[in-house]
């Protein structure tokens, strides 16, 4: 129950952010430091903006990519830890990300590294995921 908690906090942290620079940012309006910027960016692609303006495809994928994790995670019982926290974090930036589709047409993105392109706290959870399950999966093979 608690690995859910911590899916729902970012789902609704990822959104309200949207919601608040969406209401105070034009486009492609960027305040900020150095190395750190908000940004305000449509993004048709998918995460970083990679494979841009595939919409109908991407709301397809992401109902597939929510569908199997939620049964993943239904089938997860006795898994250990992290391979559970991986499914939460994919699962909710995928939602989070699949809303911002289906309400705009796009994702919105607005964190801007500068040397990196822009992206939101649902794309940095899937990466997360990525990384943790990459690690876990090293961690766990005995050589």
């Amino acid at each position: 129950m608690g690995l859910i908690f911590v899916g729902i906090i970012i789902l609704i942290t990822d959104q309200l952010i949207k919601n608040f620079i969406l209401s105070r940012f034009e486009f492609n309006e960027s305040i900020g430091w150095s190395f750190l910027n908000i940004t305000l960016v449509r993004n048709t692609g998918t995460v970083f903006g990679l494979f841009k303006g595939n919409n109908l495809f991407f709301i397809i994928v992401g109902f597939i990519t929510v569908l199997i994790i939620t049964i993943a995670l239904f089938k997860s019982r006795g898994r250990i830890l992290s391979f559970k926290l991986c499914l939460v974090l994919v699962l909710s930036g995928a939602i989070s990300n699949l809303i911002d589709r289906l309400r705009f047409g796009y994702v919105i993105d607005y964190i801007d590294l500068t040397i990196w392109p822009v992206f939101n706290l649902a794309d940095s959870a899937i990466t997360v995921a990525v990384v943790l399950f990459l690690f876990s999966s090293l961690i766990g093979k005995k050589t």
